[in-house]
């Protein structure tokens, strides 16, 4: 008879995990009155060494380029945080400057769907003039695509895809740790893709580092924290304590899964509206109505998309809205 794994997670005030003991024992440190991590910068941007300098970040509070112990890659970001650019450089002596060995671009779809990647290439000449490189073509080459039905994603580059009701590709610890101990690029731990250079998950708006339960970075939305909701009041966390009944697609907002494990609840994680949350939490932008349209959309299903009153009663997703709608906003959130 196989003996059962058991792993047990402490937690700080503020809701960070703080040690785990067993197969994957670690442990985490934060500063108690600012919450930050031990190698932060003023923003509380997380970095990964103790120089400090492991990560840069832009205005927006983005990856920009990472240190040379990760390979000195650059990333670019479209509106809404979409990556669309991924590279590393090394020194070419056939054209005496420096020329990326990656050098990789990603195509989104209007609903948020990462559709292919692509690598750019160049091919090349020497000039019988003078013996320099010239550059005679650019190309790419299409390293990876995804495929989708009914929103959900049913294959990639590797093959068919099996997904778990989290939205797992493969096997993970509760908190994201992949089971195999080896990082690699691709689609991974709830559909983040995980950079084979850093670890990390990209979840389009910012950075998990896998097993920490922690983002990289605050939620960006301020007032992302409830007063009836304690567990929002930490801005860095990953679904608040709860990565088994809970996921964060975007890292703005956490959702439950329903019953049937076919839809997250409360909302569709490709809706621009699912901004708010602590850590990544509960809140809809439209739980503070603006305008006639925002609140006839709050009192329907998430998306506005407009039901009969029974099926409104009667939907899965109703307790769920209630209590989301009871939590309120708050400007006075920790970061």
């Amino acid at each position: 008879m196989s003996q059962v794994a058991r792993y047990f997670y402490n937690y700080d005030g503020f809701g960070n995990l703080t040690a785990i003991t067993g197969t994957q024992a670690n442990s985490w440190s934060y500063d108690p009155a600012t919450n930050h991590g031990p190698y932060s910068d003023a923003n509380g941007n997380g970095m990964s060494a103790a120089s400090g300098g492991a990560y840069t970040y832009d205005v927006e509070n983005r990856i920009i380029a990472t240190g040379a112990a990760n390979g000195s890659y650059t990333y670019g970001y479209a509106p809404g945080n979409k990556r669309l650019w991924r590279a590393n450089f090394h020194y070419d002596s056939n054209f005496q400057q420096q020329m990326p060995t990656t050098d990789e671009i990603t195509f989104w779809s209007p609903r948020g769907q990462k559709l292919a990647t692509y690598q750019l290439g160049i091919q090349w000449t020497t000039s019988s003039a003078d013996g320099t490189a010239c550059v005679t073509s650019f190309y790419a080459t299409q390293t990876a695509t995804n495929y989708y039905f009914g929103g959900k994603r049913i294959k990639n580059a590797p093959g068919n895809v099996f997904s778990d009701r989290l939205g797992s590709i493969g096997k993970y610890y509760p908190y994201g740790t992949d089971r195999s101990g080896t990082p690699s690029s691709g689609e991974k731990f709830t559909g983040y893709n995980q950079d084979s250079e850093t670890g990390l998950d990209y979840a389009v708006n910012r950075y998990q580092q896998p097993g920490s339960g922690r983002f990289l970075t605050p939620d960006p939305y301020m007032a992302s924290g409830g007063p009836g909701d304690p567990g929002s009041w930490n801005r860095y966390a990953y679904t608040r304590g709860d990565p088994v009944n809970r996921f964060d697609p975007r890292g703005l907002q956490d959702l439950g899964i329903r019953v049937d494990d076919t839809f997250p609840l409360p909302g569709n994680p490709d809706d621009p509206n699912n901004i708010g949350g602590g850590g990544g939490g509960a809140h809809n932008r439209l739980s503070t109505p603006t305008s006639r349209r925002a609140r006839g959309r709050r009192r329907d299903v998430p998306g506005g998309t407009t039901r009969p009153k029974s099926a409104r009663r009667d939907h899965p997703w109703c307790s769920e809205l209630k209590r989301y709608r009871r939590l309120g906003h708050s400007d006075g959130s920790t970061q």
